[in-house]
């Protein structure tokens, strides 16, 4: 069995944990995009293959801005500048993986090398605030049960923002 297939079963990525140090950070009084930051940095270590990890609010214009970073150096300096993946997300509403990144997209992902993406919400209520996206150097990285565990990690944040 593969690390990809084992890691199907339970997630690498520990919401709870994470979720915890959010609630405790809050609790501190440290401001929403430094929360953003500790989950960004935690996601990113929880395991080898979350290459690069983006937090980004929703703007009131309906655009959106990265407020966090953790991982690998991006090819380019676009650290502000979202996929054409994650665009589609927050127009459409729904989270997304692509398991196989194609570098034919417009507005493409931050570095040449991703061979996936996992994008999630971050929503409160009905109303999206802002979007994890995570980038995998490898094909195929994020499993069902990963992506849940992620939007867990997302409602916390929803909570505390």
């Amino acid at each position: 069995m593969s690390r990809l297939e084992s890691a199907a079963a339970e997630p690498r990525l520990k919401a709870t944990s994470i979720a915890r140090a959010l609630h405790g950070a809050f609790c501190r009084g440290v401001p929403g995009q430094e929360l953003m930051q500790l989950a960004s940095s935690k996601i990113h270590h929880s395991d080898p293959l979350y290459s690069r990890v983006y937090m980004y609010r929703l703007l009131p214009d309906g655009t959106s801005a990265a407020v966090a970073y953790n991982g690998k150096t991006p090819d380019s300096d676009r650290s502000n500048a979202a996929s054409g993946d994650l665009v589609r997300a927050l127009r459409n509403g729904v989270n997304c993986c692509i398991s196989q990144v194609h570098s034919d997209d417009p507005v493409p992902v931050n570095s040449h090398t991703t061979g996936s993406e996992l994008i999630v919400l971050i929503r409160r209520h009905d109303e999206i605030i802002g979007a994890i996206d995570i980038e995998s150097d490898l094909p195929d990285a994020f499993s069902d049960v990963e992506q849940q565990a992620v939007v867990e990690v997302a409602d916390a944040l929803a909570a505390l923002l």
